[in-house]
């Protein structure tokens, strides 16, 4: 929440009557009580009015002064490359520069007195030779004035995003842009100009319309659209404005990132195992005994396939397994030590399937060595024994989920 205070109560009836939704303001005295919600650009008017004395929660600072010295959380901004769409994406993809355009303002005094009064953008606009104020001066605003180190940007392109972390301390102008082995598109070199604009070296010695820019880093690039965003997400992709901030998104952005980085796209089946492995995993535990689990695993290798058996306890053979599963057309065995346990399987498990493979004879058959466990997981020790001896280690949670792909019809323990 914000207060805006003020001497002068027109502010107060005019924030009133522009705001998209009225509640989001409340007038008390001289005071105006602004909440969290309103839009972007009764944001931009708001902070633009030389009359107001803003105060934070946190701190006090004059509109736009103190702003980018101030600790906050990292925003979310969505953020179209609408200018030099080709030369954009090679300065993001191959020098983590992100750009927006408007040379016309491309020069580090405007940049600087940008910074330093952000509530005098417009008049400054306005000095520069844009007196119509287009829409688009709130993404420049946005980019230049409320971006800060540490945020993330969504950058969509027609079939893919790539989110990336801003890591420079303020935007950069033409005059600050490294522009040596830079060429335009076509291969001319790009370099900057007497008149304060970048100029490709062909015969129309063209403008290239970059900007301004942030130094960033790549958290995840060409994420598929179509496997790796929600409904949310996508929807707010078509907006048309090229900066914007999506806050609102983190999760879902947060989600989509964890979704590529494991490989495990969007889709009803996914989410539906997500959901149920975790309450049929809580069922096992709860609800039946180790035998039963034994069962369940012999079950399991049945319902894929294979012909299981339950080797008897008094089998004289060193070691143990629980549960062999054999697979005719393939010629493979695999051998499961079966652990009714939570918390974590310790390495006897591993120490155990391991002996038996070695003193039992399998005939022509080919083996895997499998430890199923209701376990959450497994200690460092078993985890390093099971690697050595080339065993899977299978716990609560994906024995749940590989219950639920193979199906359950026709279980009856």
């Amino acid at each position: 929440m914000l207060i805006l205070v003020s001497g002068n109560l027109r502010n107060f009836h005019l924030y009133t009557r522009i705001a998209q939704r009225p509640s989001r303001i409340r007038a008390w005295g001289c005071c105006l009580f602004v909440y969290k919600g309103f839009s972007q650009d009764l944001h931009l008017r708001i902070v633009h009015s030389p009359a107001l004395f803003f105060i934070n929660l946190n701190s006090s600072f004059r509109a736009g002064e103190g702003r980018r010295k101030h600790t906050m959380a990292r925003n979310y901004w969505l953020h179209r490359i609408s200018h030099e769409n080709g030369l954009s994406n090679v300065l993001l993809e191959k020098r983590n520069e992100l750009s927006i355009g408007f040379s016309d303002f491309s020069e580090d005094k405007f940049l600087n007195r940008v910074l330093s009064n952000p509530n005098e953008f417009d008049s400054i606009m306005i000095e520069y030779g844009w007196t119509d104020l287009p829409k688009s001066r709130f993404s420049l605003y946005r980019f230049l004035c409320e971006i800060k180190r540490g945020d993330y940007i969504l950058v969509p392109t027609p079939y893919t995003f790539s989110v990336y972390e801003i890591v420079g301390d303020k935007p950069f102008s033409n005059e600050s842009l490294n522009t040596n082995g830079l060429y335009d598109v076509w291969g001319n070199p790009i370099s900057l100009k007497d008149d304060g604009y970048l100029h490709s070296g062909n015969k129309e010695n063209r403008i290239i319309d970059l900007g301004f820019y942030w130094n960033v880093k790549p958290i995840e690039t060409n994420i598929p659209r179509a496997k790796y965003a929600d409904q949310a997400l996508t929807s707010r992709m078509k907006a048309r404005q090229t900066t914007l901030n999506i806050n609102d998104l983190e999760k879902n952005i947060l989600e989509s990132i964890q979704l590529f980085e494991k490989n495990t796209p969007i889709n009803l089946h996914n989410l539906a195992i997500e959901k149920m492995a975790t309450q049929l995993l809580s069922l096992i535990q709860e609800k039946i005994d180790a035998d039963k689990f034994e069962r369940l695993v012999k079950w399991y290798m049945e319902s894929i396939g294979g012909k299981a058996i339950i080797p008897s306890k008094n089998d004289s053979i060193e070691g143990d397994a629980d549960v062999i599963a054999y697979f005719e057309l393939i010629k493979v065995a695999i051998l499961i030590q079966v652990k009714k346990h939570i918390n974590n399987t310790d390495k006897w498990a591993v120490e155990q399937i391991k002996s038996y493979k070695e003193n039992k004879d399998l005939g022509d058959y080919s083996y895997q060595l499998w430890i199923i466990s209701t376990c959450d997981d497994f200690t460092r020790e078993a985890k390093d024994k099971a690697q050595e001896a080339n065993v899977r280690l299978i716990n609560g949670r994906e024995f749940a989920e590989m219950l639920l792909n193979a199906g359950l019809n026709g279980l009856d323990i």
